[in-house]
């Protein structure tokens, strides 16, 4: 345990046996007061007696008060720099883990279905690891392929990088990968020039000063587009 910490529970230790030490304290002066006023029983002593009675009560509570007072405000400091940081840090911690635990059981599981050649679950398993984790693409780059290599179909693949790409969870280099992945498809199976040309004046356009400009630059170069 933190040294720091371990003085401040004994600091609190001590106010709360402080308090309490006062409260008994106060409980038995209010007990002999309470006493001495029924053993007066002549009318204006009785009467002194109660006046009596109710100052002992009203010195026990301040008695009381004040190290009740301490001992709470210092509890609830300690809570507040000490306890909510640790439940915090746990809950955070067991979110964490049950996050990485599913991604981990349906990564394995979409292996086991792709083997099993059940392409259509292997594909819902990569898709539930990716809504685990947004900023993941291997999910996606798995979808791709199973939709291109083994259902033949590159349109179903297309269209799974532009529902990725609707996604606000990537950085500027993963974009430009979905982007240069749908370029791939439109040149190498869809034989779609038009298509292609139109997605590397996007990256031009979305990705200036960058390599990535640089690369559909040289691109359109080549297909004699500039």
């Amino acid at each position: 345990m933190d040294r720091k910490l371990l003085g401040h529970l004994l600091i609190f230790g001590v106010l709360v046996l402080c308090t309490f030490s006062a409260w008994r304290g106060a409980k038995k002066a209010e007990h002999e007061a309470e006493q001495k006023a029924q053993e007066e029983l002549v009318e204006d002593g009785y009467l002194t007696g109660i006046a009596a009675e109710r100052d002992q009560t009203a010195d026990s509570m301040l008695s009381v008060g004040a190290p009740f007072m301490i001992t709470v405000v210092y509890g609830g400091v300690l809570v507040v720099l000490y306890l909510l940081p640790m439940v915090v840090d746990r809950m955070s911690q067991e979110l964490i883990g049950s996050t990485e635990q599913v991604e981990q059981d349906a990564l394995s599981l979409a292996k086991e279905a792709l083997a099993d050649e059940d392409y259509p679950e292997a594909i819902r398993l990569y898709r539930e690891t990716w809504l685990a984790d947004p900023s993941n693409r291997s999910p996606i780059l798995e979808i791709v392929k199973i939709q291109r290599e083994h259902l033949k179909s590159p349109i179903l693949a297309v269209a799974t990088i532009e529902e990725a790409l609707e996604s606000d969870a990537w950085e500027s280099d993963d974009r430009a990968f979905f982007l240069f992945r749908m370029v791939d498809l439109y040149e190498d199976d869809l034989n779609d020039k038009k298509e292609v040309v139109e997605l590397l004046k996007k990256a031009l356009s979305d990705f200036p000063n960058t390599r990535h400009a640089a690369n559909a630059k040289h691109r359109l170069t080549q297909m004699g587009e500039i």
